[in-house]
């Protein structure tokens, strides 16, 4: 059986190991990559909007720090709650500079539910429900962030570089029942966190296809990781393909599908005893002007 403390080490130590793999090419690269042409597309701003669908998996405990047994609830088999989400993110960004990459984005919130008549006895350290009961529960989650790209490798259709983000995340979980006597069970997040990664984006042209050089057919991938010893630990994995569209010189439209991984862990063992954890797997669509 994985708990809490070993779920934890596994997603703290694999996502730091793939930030220092991702990252490390492009360190020693960009050594050699001084010399390499300037981009050959290089807008000032863009704006970007980007569709999600996926499936959500987690699980929560209360109030480890009362004394009592208590019990991990899993979202699916204990809660009922839906495994699929859809959510909803919005980007801009401006490169003031060739090397330099200023971002801002955030995402409407996420609200998944579930009930269910437990098959088998909940504790959460204030409440107890036995089994046979049924179980309202409510997963609230939102975030936003700023960013900075350092585009250390820059070619003509390519770039490459390190990436720091300041995000915050927002999340609650709300377990209820309507033969509860007592205050409902609730978790909150609500952290600004600092964070590292890297990222790669490049593009092809397609000449069979695309005579006058208009449509290029590129590939991208970026990774971010929670750099502070908080309550959070956050990762974020994504890759996927794109199709740049250029209109005219001085505007172009990006389409980007890929697959993401988001995973988030919560502890307050310190302050509450409170712990959350979930992961959303998914694909997205996104669509973007750059001018």
């Amino acid at each position: 059986m994985i708990t809490a403390h070993h779920s934890y080490f596994r997603i703290h130590v694999n996502s730091i190991w793939c930030v220092l793999l991702f990252s490390a090419p492009i360190a020693l690269f960009s050594v050699i990559s001084t010399s390499a042409a300037p981009l050959e597309y290089n807008p000032f701003a863009s704006l970007r909007i980007e569709g999600q669908y996926g499936l959500l998996n987690g699980r929560s405990i209360f109030n480890r720090n009362t004394g009592r047994p208590v019990t991990q609830n899993e979202f699916d088999t204990d809660l009922g709650m839906d495994d699929s989400f859809v959510t909803w993110r919005m980007y801009a960004s401006a490169r003031p500079l060739e090397h330099h990459l200023l971002r801002v984005y955030g995402s409407l919130p996420q609200h998944s539910k579930g009930v269910r008549i437990l098959d088998r006895e909940l504790i959460t350290g204030v409440n107890t429900y036995p089994v046979g009961t049924e179980v309202n529960s409510d997963l609230y989650v939102m975030s936003f962030g700023f960013g900075y790209d350092l585009d250390l490798l820059v070619g003509p259709r390519w770039y490459g570089g390190l990436n720091a983000e300041f995000l915050y995340m927002g999340a609650s979980m709300d377990i209820t029942s309507k033969s509860n006597t007592r205050r409902d069970d609730t978790i909150s997040i609500s952290e600004y966190v600092p964070c590292f990664g890297a990222h790669v984006e490049n593009r092809s042209l397609l000449p069979f296809l695309n005579p006058n050089e208009r449509f290029q057919l590129g590939g991208f991938a970026r990774i971010i990781h929670s750099i502070t010893p908080n309550y959070l630990n956050y990762i974020d994995v994504n890759a996927g393909l794109s199709v740049h569209m250029q209109f005219s010189p001085n505007f172009a439209v990006l389409a980007k599908a890929g697959v993401e991984r988001e995973s988030v862990y919560h502890d307050q063992n310190v302050t509450n005893g409170n712990l959350l954890e979930f992961t959303r797997d998914g694909i997205f669509l996104s669509l973007s002007g750059s001018f």
